[in-house]
């Protein structure tokens, strides 16, 4: 055989090898790709078989959903709507038109489109407890349906396009930020049990990465998904996830454990002193400040104690907080929940008449005496870390948690108080505003927050629908159905030498959005 027909063979072979690789959807890769494991702190301290997207406990499994399934529609870093792991999306004749052209495939080459994403939609309306939007009550009110194959009139598809049709037409004002949310993400259909409807395949992901290995501790290893549209040669190939609490993360930093650490972590400056004591290597990358810090109470607490006692001891706790510089980084004050104009804040009447609230509540001091102790909601580690802080707030009394705090129903919570942080929207977003109210975080009970959310959906102007949440924000801060007090970014500590492209208008946590070279 002659050098030419030799070379003509070994240049066929090259491209056959090509368009096999092209046809699976498998990227091609050239020796750029960073061989390098990035160690994620996490809080999540259990195996991946515990996350689902229609039981979402924390910001923690929120942040590990995110990067293991596709949204629908997605969110950009500027704010705006894209396609999601759809190739594009339109509205016609009151639809919405989700195409699926991108032929993705699970590791394992299994095709991802549009039948996934019904079957994903259909998967959470029948479960009925997701926490991020009734999207029963927008494509199928009144729907009996009690299994997959069952049909929702909301939902069809045509060819690779999923179609999907709000029961009125206004509701499409909330349709697609409502895909956006973490529950609404792609759930494979052969990834899922079929009775059960449990996730039990987390290898065969719809997302940037897929679970390399499990760990019944939270020590789970994703590895990057390179079918995905969200895959670039410079993002971590490996992550290899390490859990932490609030009293460890300083050693992990010190042993030199991890190189990152998300934004559900909320470290206060005492701690951050020592953080960085001894190691200049890490920086931080800090959102919007979109992370309100508040104090909660629960409906037991909103009946056993008066307005002005919840205010006195939120008054009080918020004091010795501060005295402990136990404060978020980049922490400003703020009496508001919402904190935007274009979100329903306060206007300045209402404001004023919160602050004289709080004003008159710091004098209550020699009228205080509560029938009991407030139970306040806590963790071994979080006493461990807040030092005295019960000793010098004789009208708390910690209540030890068995378990997370979301991990109980919201009408089973124990306790009457907790201290907690959430993101806010920079507009009236349903999604926020229907998860808050299946927290009852409004004061509200299951049904009343029904009857609200109903009557805002239906609501179809824009300006009504703002003077309702701006109705509702002063009502729950006026009644002390919680007490804000601090407003700050969401960070994601890193290495020096990583880079961190994340956007600054939400609290998300894109591990793809990481870069090793």
């Amino acid at each position: 055989m002659n050098p030419f027909t030799i070379r003509k063979i070994i240049i066929l072979t090259c491209l056959l090898t090509a368009g096999i690789f092209l046809s699976l959807g498998i990227k091609m890769t050239s020796t750029k790709i960073s061989n390098r494991i990035l160690r994620a702190a996490t809080a999540h301290k259990s195996s991946a078989r515990s996350l689902d997207t229609r039981r979402i406990h924390s910001a923690s499994d929120a942040l590990l959903l995110m990067n293991l399934y596709s949204p629908i529609i997605d969110v950009d870093n500027d704010g705006n709507y894209v396609p999601g792991l759809a190739s594009k999306f339109y509205w016609r004749n009151g639809s919405l038109h989700i195409e699926f052209k991108r032929g993705f495939r699970s590791v394992d080459g299994k095709p991802v489109g549009a039948a996934d994403a019904l079957f994903s939609l259909k998967r959470l309306i029948l479960d009925k407890n997701n926490t991020h939007g009734d999207t029963a009550r927008i494509l199928c009110p009144n729907w009996d349906g009690k299994k997959i194959s069952d049909e929702c009139p909301g939902l069809k598809i045509i060819e690779d396009t999923l179609i999907i049709t709000p029961v009125e037409e206004y509701l499409g004002k909330i349709l697609i930020p409502l895909l956006s949310s973490p529950d609404h993400r792609i759930i494979p259909e052969n990834s899922v049990d079929p009775l059960s409807l449990e996730i039990t395949d987390f290898r065969n992901t719809s997302g940037a990465y897929y679970v390399d290995k499990d760990s019944s501790d939270g020590k789970i290893v994703l590895r990057a998904n390179m079918t995905s549209q969200l895959y670039s040669e410079d993002m971590p190939q490996l992550i290899q996830m390490v859990p932490y609490d609030y009293n460890s993360i300083v050693d992990l930093v010190r042993e030199d454990k991890i190189d990152i650490i998300g934004p559900d972590f909320s470290y206060m400056p005492k701690m951050l002193n020592n953080l960085f004591e001894d190691h200049n290597d890490f920086t931080i990358f800090a959102t919007e400040p979109i992370k309100v810090s508040t104090i909660f109470f629960n409906l037991k607490a909103m009946h056993d104690f008066t307005p002005e006692e919840r205010a006195y001891a939120a008054f009080k706790f918020v004091e010795n907080r501060r005295k402990q510089n136990i404060v978020n980084y980049g922490s400003q004050n703020t009496m508001q929940f919402f904190q935007f104009a274009s979100a329903g804040s306060l206007t300045t009447d209402q404001l004023e008449q919160i602050e004289k609230m709080r004003l008159d509540a710091a004098d209550y001091g020699q009228k205080f005496h509560p029938k009991r102790k407030m139970e306040f909601l806590a963790s071994k580690s979080l006493i461990k870390n807040w030092g005295n802080f019960f000793d010098i707030n004789s009208y708390f009394e910690p209540y030890l948690l068995d378990k997370g705090y979301l991990s109980y129903a919201p009408e089973d919570r124990p306790g009457d108080v907790f201290s907690g942080v959430t993101d806010v929207a920079f507009d009236t977003d349903y999604s926020l505003l229907s998860y808050n109210f299946s927290q009852l975080n409004f004061g509200l009970s299951a049904h009343e927050g029904k009857m609200w959310l109903d009557a805002f959906i239906k609501e179809k102007s824009p300006e009504r629908s703002l003077a309702l949440v701006n109705e509702l924000h002063f009502s729950f801060l006026k009644k002390v159905a919680m007490y804000p007090h601090s407003v700050s970014p969401y960070t994601v500590i890193h290495k020096k030498d990583i880079r961190v492209e994340m956007t600054r208008l939400s609290a998300t946590y894109n591990l793809w959005q990481v870069k090793m070279n």
